[in-house]
């Protein structure tokens, strides 16, 4: 007589069961009650040595229920100076978008920013370190050939530094 099920039928329509059961999932949703912190300033500026100007953005934090809207902060004195005597305060250009003229980047120079609002003052100090060259780059392909490749670049670090770097790579197509 024969069996009812092919061999080893059953013991995968087992298994093939218990996976069903297994990728399935409940879910429960979870209300955290967060606290509201009070605002805070937020600034983020950007000095390179690509040739433009400074420019500075002016905003407030909010609460996390708002997630990625930050209101600006309009009507603040921003003055960028540098080691050698070089002084700049920043113009508005759209509320909460502070833009210079004149001071442009250069590595190895101190650069001090001012920013004034509401009554209050923030400084911040930093100097722009030597520029990193970049000596080469080579893609190597992976395991799988072209669908999986690494992009490997190679630069040379300036004299004793102990900076980090980071690069990002994207592909188009």
């Amino acid at each position: 007589m024969r069996p009812p099920f092919p061999k080893f039928a059953f013991a995968r329509f087992t298994l093939g069961l218990a996976a069903a059961l297994l990728a399935t999932a409940c879910t429960k949703v979870v209300d955290l009650d967060l606290q509201d912190a009070a605002p805070r300033l937020l600034i983020e500026g950007q000095l390179a040595n690509d040739g433009r100007p400074c420019t500075v953005q002016l905003s407030r934090s909010t609460s996390y229920q708002n997630p990625n809207v930050f209101p600006p902060v309009v009507g603040a004195v921003i003055t960028l100076s540098d080691a050698g005597g070089g002084l700049e305060t920043l113009r508005e250009t759209s509320p909460g978008q502070y833009r210079g003229s004149t001071i442009t980047g250069q590595p190895g120079h101190r650069y001090t920013l001012r920013v004034e609002t509401e009554g209050q003052s923030y400084v911040a100090q930093s100097t722009m370190p030597a520029v990193v060259e970049l000596t080469g780059l080579r893609v190597e392909k992976g395991f799988f050939g072209d669908l999986l490749s690494w992009c490997r670049s190679f630069w040379t670090r300036p004299g004793s530094a102990t900076t980090m770097y980071s690069a990002s790579t994207a592909t188009d197509g």
